[in-house]
């Protein structure tokens, strides 16, 4: 995703399977963290855990873009684009 798109900054989603419900309720801790009281993504994955004792993990562009992994994929991906 940060490949293909330049403007997405973050990635998130949850770390085993959920119920709609429970997804549904973990994506509006999610939000409400980020939205209304400005917690940086990392941390209101945190806020997640901590209010639904579901994890949600949180991939930072300026992290991912400085793995090995991920700068070796992109040369793969440039060279058959």
């Amino acid at each position: 995703m940060f490949w293909n798109c330049l403007k997405i900054e973050y990635v998130v989603g949850p770390r085993q399977s959920l119920t709609s419900a429970d997804l549904l309720v973990g994506f509006h801790v999610l939000l409400y963290n980020l939205e209304h009281r400005g917690i940086e993504p990392i941390v209101a994955c945190d806020k997640v855990l901590k209010g639904t004792d579901n994890r949600f993990k949180c991939f930072d562009r300026m992290e991912t873009a400085s793995d090995p992994a991920y700068i070796s994929r992109c040369k793969e991906n440039d060279k058959h684009n």
